[in-house]
Order: C-alpha cells, then structure tokens, then sequence
C-alpha cells in the first residue's frame, strides 16, 4: 500500500497579512523610481497609493542596494534628504514599525513625521553612555516622550511605536525596541512646527533634525496593533534583515519566522 500526502505549502507572516495603511520596502526593487542611485519616489505597497517622493535632486535620498547587512536600503545624509506624502494626513491611534539604522551625527534625526489631529513625530538621538535616545509625540511639542534603550548607537534596530490618539500621558504611548517593551519617559520639547502630509527623513518645513541613516522598511497602521500582532511585526522584521540577533532569548520568533 502506497500513501499519498497532499496539502497547501504555508507562507510566512508579511505585512499584507495585516491592514496596512501605508508599506514601504527596500527590497522590493519595482517600487522604488531611481535614477543613478537618487531615490525620486519610493512607492506604497498597502494598496492605498500613498506614495512618498521627492522632486528636488538635492533632496533625494540614495538607493543602496547592499547598504543594510547586505540586503537593499534607502539612505538619507543627514543634510536635506527627505520623502513625502504631501496629502495623506491619519487620524485617531497609529501603529508604525522600522528595520533601520543611525549612521552618525549628534543631531537629533527625524524618522518619521506625520501630521494627524495634531502631529506625530519619532526623532532618533545617539544619546550617551552607549544609549540611543527616540523621542516622540502625537500630542503637540510641549508633550514629547521618550525611550532610552541600551547598546550601540549605530547598529541596525527595529523599533515599534504606538500611540492612542487621545493625549499626552505616558500611558497613551507605548514603545517596542528590538522586540522588547520600553519603559516611557517624559522628555524636553521635540520643537517641531506646524506639518502637513507624511514625511520621512526631516522636517519638510524645517532645515533641521534631518536622519542620517538608512532606512529599510516602514509599516505604518491606522490602529493599534495587538501584541500578538506586533510580535509578528517584530519576527518578520528581524528574519528579513538580519537582525535576528537583536531580538530577546524569549521572543516568540527568535528562530522561527511567524506564521499569518
């Protein structure tokens, strides 16, 4: 007697799993515009077509296709280097993830930069004593928070940020960094100004606080995020570039990659 098995083959954990509102990644070479290395546009992979793009050569950031452990990323200088999406303005809580890195620079460095009821911004510092400082805030600059998270401050991380939609207590925050949940902090004013649409890299209205760093994938939800789900966020993140190796002894995909 002969068996025969049949079955479906089982794909991993990707953000199209999940309502995104917004999916940029590095390496999916068809979505990104470039020309000699300068990055004009960098389109969305949620299905909503919020493209990011810049049409100033100046202010184009570099396609690296070997940049991030080897793997493809998007690389901003730290001078003027910015995307935007002039029209897409969220509202309510939001959930956004990173697979990036801090090149160099003691200059605080813009991430991310949103404008929902009032404006969402993550600002990357390489801090001190071996610390790299996020500073963040959905509720107006006189509300910054803050997390303080040890290790170098130049090595590839994947940081998790969440916030409520409702207001400026600690609570209504919540960080992930490197797959581990982050005590949050109240901290001196980011000092942005008034934005509009999403931004990536700097503050489009202000010539400061650029990121010098490089930037791999973005996910970015109109919600928060249940554990169970930022989880996977974390995994898959961390088997796609690389970073494996930052992640907790316990973290449910320390070496396994999640499942939908």
């Amino acid at each position: 007697m002969s068996w025969i098995i049949t079955g479906t083959q089982k794909n991993s954990f990707t953000p199209a799993d999940i309502t995104t509102a917004l999916w940029l990644d590095a390496a999916d070479a068809s979505t990104i515009t470039e020309s000699g290395g300068a990055v004009s546009q960098w389109d969305d992979k949620s299905g909503n077509n919020r493209h990011v793009s810049q049409a100033t050569a100046a202010d184009q950031p570099t396609y690296l296709a070997t940049g991030f452990n080897s793997l493809p990323t998007i690389g901003f200088d730290g001078s003027s280097d910015f995307l935007k999406n002039a029209s897409y303005e969220p509202t309510g809580a939001v959930t956004c993830f990173f697979a990036a890195e801090r090149t160099s620079g003691s200059a605080n460095g813009v991430l991310l930069l949103v404008k929902t009821s009032t404006i969402f911004e993550i600002v990357s510092a390489p801090g001190t004593d071996s610390y790299l400082d996020f500073t963040f805030t959905g509720a107006g600059s006189s509300s910054p928070k803050a997390i303080d998270v040890s290790g170098s401050t130049t090595s590839p991380f994947v940081l998790g940020v969440q916030y409520d939609g409702s207001g400026t207590a600690n609570s209504d925050y919540s960080a992930r960094f490197n797959g581990e949940s982050q005590a949050i902090t109240s901290s001196g004013p980011v000092g942005h100004v008034s934005e509009t649409g999403f931004t990536i890299g700097k503050r489009s209205v202000q010539s400061i606080s650029p990121f010098n760093g490089k930037i791999s994938e973005l996910i970015f939800i109109n919600s928060q995020s249940p554990l169970v789900d930022q989880q996977k966020i974390e995994g898959y993140l961390a088997h796609r570039w690389g970073l494996t190796a930052n992640l907790p002894a316990d973290h449910p995909y320390k070496t396994a990659v999640p499942m939908p």
